[in-house]
C-alpha cells in the first residue's frame, strides 16, 4: 500500500511540474534557421499575400503549415523533401517565387527582355525625331518643317498679298 502510495506520488509529482514548465518539453526544430528558411519560402494561401513566417491573420491556415514543416524537419526530413512535400499538398502556388525551371523561367528572363526592345524602340523613334527629314523640308515648299520664306508656298501667297495691298494703298 506504502509503494502504491509513493508511486502515486511521484507521477502526481512529474506531472506536475511538467505542466508548469519546470521539465523542459522536447525541443522542436521551430526556432531553427531551417525551419524559418523554409516557411520564407512558402505563402500564405489565405489571400493576404504574406509568407508564412510572417502571416499572424487569425484563422489562417499558415498555422497548419508551420505545424507541419516543424514537425517534418522532427522527423529528420531535409529542406528539400518538406518543399516537395508542401508542393505536392498545396500545388505550385504555395512557394513564394516560382522555380527557375520551364515555363516559370519567362518570369526571370521576359522583363529584361521588354526592356531591351522598348529602349531600342524609344531609341529609334527619338533618332527620326531629332535627325528629321533635311532634304525633303528644303525641297519641298509644303512640307510643315520648312522654315524658309523664299520656298514656302504659304509665305509667298501671303507676301504676293502683302505687296498687292500695299500697292493699292494711297500713302
Amino acid at each position: 500500500m506504502i509503494k502504491t502510495y509513493i508511486y502515486t506520488v511521484f507521477t502526481v509529482g512529474i506531472a506536475t511540474l511538467f505542466f508548469i514548465g519546470v521539465i523542459p518539453e522536447q525541443v522542436h526544430a521551430y526556432d531553427s534557421g531551417t525551419y524559418k528558411k523554409i516557411n520564407s519560402k512558402l505563402s500564405c494561401q489565405c489571400g493576404c499575400g504574406l509568407l508564412v513566417s510572417v502571416c499572424t491573420m487569425d484563422g489562417c491556415m499558415c498555422e497548419g503549415v508551420r505545424k507541419q514543416v516543424g514537425n517534418m524537419l522532427d522527423q529528420g526530413r531535409s529542406e528539400q523533401e518538406i518543399t516537395q512535400t508542401m508542393i505536392s499538398i498545396y500545388g505550385e502556388q504555395i512557394l513564394a517565387a516560382p522555380p527557375k525551371s520551364g515555363f516559370n523561367l519567362s518570369a526571370y528572363i521576359l522583363p529584361f527582355v521588354f526592356l531591351v526592345l522598348g529602349g531600342g524602340i524609344v531609341y529609334s523613334i527619338a533618332s527620326k525625331w531629332m535627325s528629321g527629314d533635311d532634304e525633303s523640308r528644303e525641297t519641298d515648299p509644303t512640307h510643315p518643317g520648312n522654315t524658309d520664306p523664299a520656298t514656302n508656298s504659304n509665305s509667298l501667297k501671303h507676301r504676293d498679298q502683302i505687296e498687292q495691298e500695299l500697292e493699292n494703298m494711297d500713302l
